[in-house]
């Protein structure tokens, strides 16, 4: 490699590429220790061209599981050929520069351990130019996945994410891979189900309420949640934010409150029925921050307090 040209490389791994035999080959050899114990030896001068070979492993070793399944047979033989690949490429991953696209190919065999002890650490480093990339092994781990071992839910992983410490450093890339795993569509339709589904949002906002201290991130992954799935609004203000307004935020938990703040003012009016739960020294003081929002609230008490009570002390708050 170190006489080739970039150019000469290409051309045979074009070559290889096309070539049945060459496929053959690769598919009786995948069970060799000595043929992974090649790949390791050649990745670095060679990183394309064996990353293109791991990548027809995974598939044919993802289309064998399913026939083996849809007939019956013993998975044994199949799984220590699986867990050989898996090594091989946990072995790689501390050599290369494209650990996300590595971690790609060996995602549907990872283990509920090994996809947050090796996998998310890596993703969660990523840079927002590799966003493709997280949503790719997100989507072959929950969406694609054929291994016999259990299998971490989409919920599991959200929950795994959002319990992540958060620093300066690390704030854009943890909720950049929240945000992927939220937008993450079933590839089987045009329009797929998203993977994370409601009831899971639901489920786990609720442990991250009852958590003390309560994750850093997660009115900002509430944020993006209620972005995606605007069904989800009701909920939120009705429910999720009433029930953290009750803690009184603004006193002990800053970051919550901050984020409770964003929400009653990107979602006004809606966000009304929340506002008026707050105390008076509150309320006006955000209004005194947001003076668009204390507008359009002086506008709606002066329509609508007759009929609404709930509205009718805003009134007398407002010296309207």
């Amino acid at each position: 490699s170190g006489t080739m040209s970039a150019e000469s490389r290409s051309c045979i791994n074009n070559s290889l590429k096309r070539n049945e035999h060459f496929h053959i080959a690769i598919v009786e050899l995948c069970t060799d220790v000595q043929f992974h114990g090649f790949l390791m030896e050649y990745y670095l001068s060679c990183e394309e061209l064996v990353s293109y070979i791991m990548g027809f492993i995974s598939e044919y070793l993802l289309c064998s599981r399913s026939s083996l399944v849809d007939c019956g047979t013993e998975l044994l033989d199949y799984s220590s050929t699986e867990r050989l690949f898996v090594h091989t490429a946990c072995s790689l991953l501390h050599q290369t520069s494209q650990q996300l696209k590595l971690l790609s190919i060996i995602a549907p065999f990872l283990t509920k351990k090994e996809f947050a002890g090796l996998a998310l650490p890596v993703m969660l480093r990523s840079s927002p130019t590799q966003l493709h990339l997280v949503q790719s092994i997100f989507l072959q781990f929950l969406g694609r996945g054929n291994s016999n071992s259990p299998r971490l839910t989409a919920g599991e992983v959200f929950l795994h994410l959002s319990l992540e410490p958060v620093f300066e450093e690390n704030l854009t890339s943890v909720s950049q891979c929240i945000e992927a795993l939220i937008k993450l569509r079933q590839p089987s339709l045009e329009n797929g189900e998203y993977i994370l589904d409601n009831d899971a949002i639901v489920a786990n906002f609720k442990k991250l309420f009852d958590m003390r201290p309560r994750p850093v991130i997660m009115m900002r992954s509430l944020i993006q949640c209620l972005s995606i799935h605007p069904e989800l609004l009701q909920w939120a203000l009705t429910k999720f934010l009433s029930e953290i307004v009750r803690t009184k935020p603004w006193e002990t938990d800053p970051s919550t409150w901050k984020g409770v703040v964003k929400i009653i003012v990107k979602y006004f009016p809606e966000s009304i029925h929340l506002m008026i739960q707050l105390p008076k020294e509150i309320l006006l003081s955000l209004l005194e921050t947001y003076p668009n929002v204390k507008q359009g609230v002086s506008q709606i008490v002066l329509d609508q307090s007759q009929q609404n009570q709930e509205l009718h002390h805003l009134k007398d708050w407002l010296h309207l």
